[in-house]
């Protein structure tokens, strides 16, 4: 059995203050991180102004530029953004004039057309129906047409005796 010595209690609570006391380091630590990261900032902003009071016009000039380009970066984010909804609504704007067209015309609805044209391999007479159907309603002027398949016949040539079911020298007709 072991007995605890005022030596072990000693040993504990000197563990436990290093354990503390390297927290506290740390949290120092990241506070002096902070303060000095937050002093060059602001001697960045003091050098600024002093320069705009000066008229430092090198100074002002690059901030300008990098400010212009910071927009422009911004801009184009955005106008990408909006080209793109633009483009989406267009496209739905073209479906729907397409869809217009075609019920004017009469047949089968669009949508219709699309499935077929969908279910059926590309260069069939199906398919190049619906696609023309599908391009007259858009207004294209591109005619599909199906095309030819190479007729590859198998020729039936019994080329030696018929299988009967008999076998030897008198089956041979």
């Amino acid at each position: 059995m072991k007995y605890i010595t005022e030596e072990s209690v000693e040993l504990v609570k000197e563990a436990f203050l290093d354990k503390v006391r390297g927290g506290m380091k740390k949290r120092r630590a990241a506070r002096k991180e902070k303060r000095s990261v937050k002093k060059q900032q602001t001697a960045m902003v003091n050098k600024s102004k002093a320069d705009n009071k000066a008229g430092n016009a090198d100074s002002v000039k690059g901030r300008q530029k990098r400010i212009k380009q910071e927009t422009t970066l911004k801009n184009s984010k955005r106008m990408k953004a909006a080209q793109g909804a633009r483009d989406k609504k267009q496209a739905g704007d073209n479906w729907s004039k397409a869809v217009k067209k075609n019920k004017s015309s009469g047949g089968s609805t669009l949508s219709d057309a699309v499935k077929r044209r969908n279910s059926n391999k590309k260069g069939t007479s199906e398919y190049a129906s619906a696609q023309n159907q599908i391009n007259k309603a858009y207004g294209s002027k591109v005619k599909h047409k199906a095309t030819a398949k190479k007729a590859t016949a198998k020729k039936n040539v019994a080329s030696g005796p018929s299988k009967s079911g008999t076998s030897g020298a008198g089956a041979k007709a």
